[in-house]
This record gives structure tokens, sequence and C-alpha cells, in this order.
């Protein structure tokens, strides 16, 4: 089998198998793949299948993220084994589903590295830095925050089929009572506007929910009339594109 596979996308909404096999390898060996998830639209799925020991962490890193923000609908399904990077991969989409006797590897960093002690020194406190930041972002709901401290601490951690499962079910928990717990805080902001009528209430009327919570969460600014009684949308760039 390949290194990798090279998808063909086939029309339903739009379908893109992706196959991550053997050894993640150079972020310039998966362009295809990388064009396939770009394209993806809103209603299409991508599926990710995944059977490799790891490899490449910025190749990993860049599955991740563009999963992430990929608008498709994206599914990880570990045919196997997902370790390392793998799992990062895997991680990176909306659903993991686990065939019976698979596992997954998570850890923080090895190093292969040379040079001078100095040089050696900043590397490994680059990647530190580094991990602690990616793995407690990465894992965040899927590990416990006492399981990530190990990791962090350098020890490895072994899932399998049964325990990837209750870690996915603990995500999907997680993020429902965040996605909750975020929407009763914008509430609680709608509401205080109005109770110290931070805006005039003929503004407020004029604004839909949706300009409201991008009022509040800083994405849009407003430029109101008085005497007029028009408002003005101001797009706010916050930065967050890469």
């Amino acid at each position: 089998m390949s290194k990798h596979y090279k998808p063909n996308p086939f029309p339903l909404a739009m379908h893109f198998p992706i196959m991550i096999d053997g050894e993640i390898t150079d972020t310039e060996d998966y362009r295809e793949e990388f064009d396939m998830i770009l394209q993806a639209n809103e209603g299409d799925l991508i599926t990710v299948m995944i059977s490799s020991h790891g490899g490449n962490l910025s190749t990993g890193l860049r599955f991740y993220s563009l999963l992430r923000e990929s608008p498709a609908h994206t599914v990880a399904i570990i045919e196997t084994h997902a370790h390392s990077a793998a799992s990062i991969i895997a991680l990176g989409c909306n659903e993991i589903r686990a065939q019976p006797y698979s596992e997954m590897l998570i850890h923080s960093c090895s190093y292969g590295t040379g040079g001078s002690h100095p040089d050696i020194r900043a590397y490994v406190n680059h990647s530190e830095k580094m991990m602690n930041k990616i793995i407690p972002e990465v894992y965040e709901g899927f590990l416990s925050e006492e399981r990530i401290a190990e990791v962090l601490r350098g020890e490895q951690l072994w899932l399998f089929a049964d325990d990837v499962q209750e870690a996915i079910a603990n995500r999907n928990k997680y993020f429902e009572s965040k996605q909750k717990q975020l929407i009763a805080e914008q509430q609680a902001e709608m509401e205080q506007m109005f109770e110290d009528e931070l805006l005039p209430e003929w503004v407020l009327n004029k604004l839909t929910k949706a300009q409201l919570v991008q009022f509040i969460q800083g994405s849009i600014d407003l430029d109101y009339d008085e005497e007029s009684k028009s408002v003005k949308i101001i797009p706010i760039d916050t930065g967050d594109k890469e």
C-alpha cells in the first residue's frame, strides 16, 4: 500500500475519502489531500481512514488545522492504529470512529536532531514550549486535565478501541457543555446591555440577534445617527484568519 492514498472525490453531496497509512511524511507529500479538504463545502463529507504509526508533526498539525476549519462534516475512522501525529489528525475531525481492536498512542514529542550543545538545548526548549501549547488544545475534552498533564510530563498513553470510544463520548459532552455555557454568557451580556442601555433602544431594535452577538463578541462595530435613525454595521478585523 502506498504511503498515502490519492483521493478521488465523487458527487453525492460530495464525498472526499482520504487514506492516511504508513509513516506520515513531509507536508509537500500531501498537497492533493490538502487541496481536497480545501475544496469541500458545507454539506460535503470528508472521511479520513487512519492506519499509521505517526511521523511528521508539522504534517499532522496541517491536517488538524484544515479539518477543524473545514465547513464539511469530517469523520476519522481509526482502522488499526492512530499513533502520535496520526492521533492529532483524528482529533481534527468532527466525528471519530474506532474499529474493533484499533488503538491510539498519545505522547509528547521525540527528538531527532544534531548540532552543537546550545543548538540542541534551544531545539529541545522550543519543542517543549510548542508541545505545552499543542497537546492541551488538540486533546481538550478528549483527555482529562490529569491525563494531559501526564502526557506533558513525558508519559505515553495507550488507548484501545473501547478507551477511544469513551474518550470520544467525553469530548462530545465537553464541547456541548462548553457551547451551552457560551450561549448562556452571550445571552446574559445581551440582557445586561438592555438593562444598562449601552445602546439606544431604537438601535437595538434595528439589529438582528446575530448582529447583537457579533457586536458583543467584538467582530462588528456600530455607527449610528440619532437624527436620521440610521445604523451602519462596520466589520472589525480580529486577526484570527491565517
